[in-house]
């Protein structure tokens, strides 16, 4: 006997008479060449030599009287192969929508929980020489990851298949369990119920404080988002209320999550027990090629392909919401280390899908930042901590809730937590047989429930992306139009891949003839300067200072001080800069507006005492007072003044006229000893002056 963790019985508990817990798959196989009914016949005879490999197809479930525990499994002692595999066929011509017509019928109907809970239909009579096979199993049995994995094991890489070894025990069968002996049991379970609690409680006081340590206050805050307990109604408005932007170096590192219900439509209410379904397989190579030129991932892709589809059907219908839709997507926490590998090990994370903005690109994008956050929340929680939340929900109490809602038609009435379950299974990409018939797709068939009366479901195949969306028949019974936006959506996120790749290869052609026309020279440079890193930013070479100023110009201050133009300088300022005592600070010089007529001459003689002599003729601007210029109220000695004058002139000069890079790095480069002796020999004028 094996007991059903918390996770597997909730899948138990959630069924009622209009909503099922078992998924299903619809596999597509070309049978071309094989005698009719030799398929069936070869599937029975694959499952019974590999049976033992698949224990999960001979498990019954045992339930604990009162629901006071998680049910049992145990060898089902009646076990028969022929009760769980069937065949029927379609009437002619046997189009794709006769095939899901059928498939919808077969999902509408509850497993037989007295027996192991898995069927398997043959369905003949697919135009084109086809059969399918819908394989119908429980989800507290398996997961989708898991599903993959029955899939392969019953499944061969060769037409001609290949050996399986016998078993290395005899298989046993079990005795159903007296009510005694389930009932000693679960009160075993109650009484470690509270040391198993005390337990959960540390470790989620632990993730608590490792999140709030990595991620601060908001981090902390979005923890009940990522537990999904903010799409609650009433509680997630307890949980999350208050502003959701942090203020912080990080906060543009965490988007916000959904952190409310998602708006309502026309198909999240309750649902019927009557089920509709269509199916899509769309290239695997366009959704990759877009995910290359957008940089972001195939799940997000497909998103944006759901997405599109969404939007499309809700315009159709006018009934768009202003607020994006919120997709559930479950999550795989498998390690390879579980104890028992058909059980379910799988969380999710709540994302929106932005159906708000009606450009593809954008809308992806921004589908993509959303997953990536929700991914980063779901990873600050440990992955078992939210399962075993789930091993404290006594069964019985968990029935009758969800009995309740179905019953009360809360869905009818209040926000859903979400809109839509879209679902990503990655699938082998080798082509697999059984029975020498080639398997050409495999669809999903997923389930539904209260609230959100469709589901979206993806397997990647061989090349494939395999859509398979089904709805109750009442409430979303236009199927086939939301898989032709499927296809619709892919198709516009190719067209503008395409357009991205041309607008860069465009480009980059007109980089590249700029370059071809150019010197040598500088087309050398440019790929030199493109291949390496840029260089740390410096200072201006036309920027004075005082270890860049030439000897031959004024002093680096003044220097620095007069970098307004010559021609809009005032007389009276300029007078006043050249006095080292009153020069005007860098800040000032752009205010001066008093105008200044000037003059130029050529001369290979200093100015004045004040300036070094160059070592060749330089070009000076000699500035000339206007007629009423107002001179400085305390006199000033003429030759003094006529001396500071000049200087003030021939630092406008240095200042406007550009600098070449050589002049720049001469200067830089000159040796101190000669800055000094040019110091020297200024202040010697200086002093004979006096």
């Amino acid at each position: 006997m094996r007991q059903l963790t918390g996770l597997d019985t909730s899948f138990l508990n959630m069924e009622t008479a209009t909503q099922f817990g078992h998924v299903a798959s619809l596999a597509i196989f070309d049978v071309a060449g094989l005698a009719e009914g030799a398929f069936f016949n070869s599937l029975i005879k694959t499952v019974e030599e590999r049976i033992h490999l698949l224990p999960l197809l001979r498990r019954r479930l045992v339930e604990v009287p009162l629901g006071l525990d998680h049910p049992w499994w145990i060898e089902d002692p009646d076990f028969d192969l022929e009760f769980h595999i069937r065949v029927l066929a379609l009437p002619a011509p046997g189009t794709e929508e006769q095939l899901a017509e059928q498939v919808a019928r077969l999902a509408a109907r509850p497993l037989d929980r007295a027996r192991p809970l898995w069927e398997m239909y043959v369905i003949e009579g697919i135009a084109g020489g086809r059969v399918g096979l819908m394989n119908k199993v429980h989800h507290c049995t398996i997961d989708g990851a898991q599903g993959v994995e029955m899939l392969t094991t019953l499944f061969d890489a060769d037409p001609a298949g290949r050996t399986i070894e016998p078993p290395t025990e005899v298989w046993k069968s079990e005795s159903v369990p007296s009510a005694a002996s389930l009932l000693a049991r679960a009160a075993g379970t109650l009484a470690t119920n509270p040391r198993r609690a005390a337990s959960l409680a540390r470790r989620t006081t632990k993730a608590m404080i490792d999140t709030s340590r990595a991620r601060g206050f908001k981090g902390l805050a979005d923890l009940p988002t990522a537990m999904g307990l903010g799409q609650i109604p009433v509680l997630g408005e307890l949980l999350t209320a208050g502003p959701r932007r942090s203020s912080g170096p990080r906060a543009e590192e965490f988007p916000i999550l959904p952190n409310r219900p998602a708006p309502r439509t026309s198909f999240n209410k309750a649902i019927t027990a009557h089920r509709k379904y269509a199916f899509r397989s769309l290239p695997l190579a366009d959704a990759r090629y877009v995910k290359t030129v957008f940089g972001t991932t195939i799940n997000d892709v497909v998103m944006a392909i759901s997405a599109a589809a969404l939007r499309a059907y809700l315009l159709e219908h006018n009934e768009l919401p202003l607020d994006p839709l919120i997709a559930m997507v479950p999550v795989s926490i498998r390690t390879g280390n579980e104890a028992d590998a058909y059980s379910n090990r799988v969380t999710s994370i709540l994302a929106p899908l932005h159906t708000q903005i009606s450009d593809p690109v954008e809308r992806l994008k921004a589908i993509g930042a959303s997953m990536r956050s929700a991914k980063e929340m779901q990873q600050a929680v440990p992955a078992d901590l939210l399962t075993d939340l789930a091993q404290f929900a006594p069964p019985a109490l968990a029935a009758r809730a969800s009995r309740m809602v179905s019953r009360t038609g809360v869905a009818n009435r209040m926000n859903p937590p979400f809109n839509v379950v879209i679902s990503n299974v990655p699938g082998p990409n080798i082509p697999l047989y059984t029975a020498g018939a080639k398997l050409e797709h495999f669809f999903p068939v997923s389930t539904i429930v209260d609230g959100q009366g469709m589901n979206i479901t993806v397997q990647s195949y061989m090349g494939r992306l395999d859509f398979g969306v089904i709805g109750c028949r009442e409430v979303f019974p236009d199927v086939w139009s939301l898989v032709d936006g499927l296809g619709a959506g892919l198709a516009e996120l190719v067209d503008a891949a395409r357009e991205e790749e041309a607008a860069h290869t465009t480009a980059a052609a007109i980089v590249a003839e700029t370059l071809a026309a150019a010197p040598p020279e500088v087309a050398r440079a440019s790929r030199k300067t493109a291949s390496r890193k840029p260089a740390p930013r410096t200072a201006s070479p036309r920027t004075a200072s005082p270890r860049t100023a030439s000897p031959g110009t004024a002093s680096a201050r003044t220097a620095s001080a007069r970098t307004a133009s010559p021609g809009k300088a005032s007389p009276r300022k300029a007078v006043a800069a050249a006095a080292p005592r009153r020069a005007a600070p860098a800040s000032k010089a752009a205010s001066v507006t008093k105008p200044a007529i000037a003059k130029t001459v050529a001369s290979a003689k200093p100015a004045n005492k004040l300036s070094a002599a160059p070592a060749k003729a330089t070009t000076t601007t000699k500035a000339v007072l206007p007629t009423k210029a107002v001179l400085p109220t305390k006199a000033v000695p003429q030759k003094v003044a006529t001396t500071r004058k000049a200087a003030t002139t021939t630092t406008k000069v240095a200042a406007k006229a550009p600098v070449t890079s050589a002049s720049a790095a001469a200067t830089a480069a000159a040796p101190a000893a000669r800055r000094r002796e040019a110091a020297m020999r200024a202040a010697a004028a200086d002093s004979a002056e006096g």
